[in-house]
This record gives structure tokens, C-alpha cells and sequence, in this order.
């Protein structure tokens, strides 16, 4: 009987740290104008939906990231002065037009400061119209020195729990250069 109880409890304390999930991250420079931390099992990954210029993900989890920027100054120059807030409220509603979804919840965090830089971020739930399988997205929008940015990460709907925490990672991790 006590073999059976130490046996069963050796099982359980296997079983249950084997299922935490540990992700290892590698620091990804683009170009010089920006580095953010990913998971190490993220690759560059032709999306021909997405014209943003930095896309990576992983097919296997079904959890990718795109990021664009947008020069402060080229806006400027077409008469377009944004402060943050402004340049998340048109691209919110940009991105609103390619979405099923409206429902889209601002992300209340302590500080809107992440590395230096204001931040802004969103998160929603959207049906993909070719496969009507149900994602989960988390946005934010950064003001840095000399650029706009927009994060976009991704995952099934069913993996949210699964990848959220490794979300908030990535964004509160992306750093100007």
C-alpha cells in the first residue's frame, strides 16, 4: 500500500512537470531598426495576406507575429501630425475593415511606457473566412523616435491560455534601435 501511494505520487509529480511548458527565446535584430524577443522555434514565414515587411511564426503551434513600422516623418510630410493615440485609432480602424470581429478590447496596462517608447495595445477574437476557425489576436502600437509600430501576434482561439503569457512576452519586449 505505501509502495502504491509513493509509485502513484512519483507518477503525478512526472506527469504535472512535464506539462509546463517552458519557452526558450532568441533576440531577432531587424536591420538595426528594431530587435524584439521570439520564441526559438519562430521562423520567417511567407504570408501573402500580410504586406507587413517582418513576419514570423510557427506552423506546428499555429502562433505567429507580423510587424510594420511607419515613418514619423513621411507622415509629417503628407500633413498627417499623430501623436500615438491618433495613429492607433486610424490603424484600429484599418484593421477593423479587414476583420470580422468588431469587438476589440483595449488592454488597460499600468504603464503605457514599454522600453522607452508610448504603447498601446488591443486584443480580439476573429474568424478566418477561408478555414472559419476562430483566432485570438493581441495588437499594440508603439511611438518610437523615428517610427510608428504594430505588433500583431496570433494563435488559435483554442490556444489562447496556451500562448498569451509568451504574447505579452514578445510585446513588452520589442525595443527601437
Amino acid at each position: 500500500m505505501k509502495f502504491g501511494i509513493i509509485f502513484i505520487s512519483v507518477i503525478v509529480l512526472l506527469f504535472s512537470s512535464g506539462c509546463k511548458r517552458t519557452v526558450k527565446y532568441k533576440t531577432v535584430d531587424h536591420y538595426n531598426e528594431f530587435e524584439v524577443l521570439l520564441p526559438d522555434n519562430f521562423k520567417q514565414l511567407l504570408m501573402p495576406q500580410s504586406n507587413a515587411p517582418f513576419k514570423l511564426g510557427s506552423r506546428k503551434d499555429d502562433f505567429y507575429i507580423t510587424i510594420s513600422s511607419e515613418r514619423i516623418d513621411k507622415l509629417n510630410e503628407v500633413g498627417l501630425d499623430y501623436d500615438l493615440e491618433m495613429y492607433a485609432n486610424v490603424s484600429l480602424q484599418i484593421t477593423k475593415t479587414k476583420m470580422n470581429s468588431t469587438d476589440f478590447v483595449e488592454i488597460i496596462e499600468d504603464s503605457k511606457i514599454s522600453n522607452g517608447m508610448g504603447k498601446i495595445s488591443y486584443s480580439f477574437t476573429d474568424i478566418d473566412d477561408l478555414t472559419s476557425e476562430q483566432f485570438f489576436y493581441s495588437l499594440s502600437f508603439f511611438k518610437g523616435d523615428s517610427n510608428f509600430y504594430a505588433i500583431l501576434t496570433w494563435c488559435l482561439e483554442s490556444d489562447k491560455e496556451k500562448h498569451i503569457g509568451t504574447m505579452k512576452h514578445i510585446h513588452s519586449s520589442f525595443k527601437e534601435k
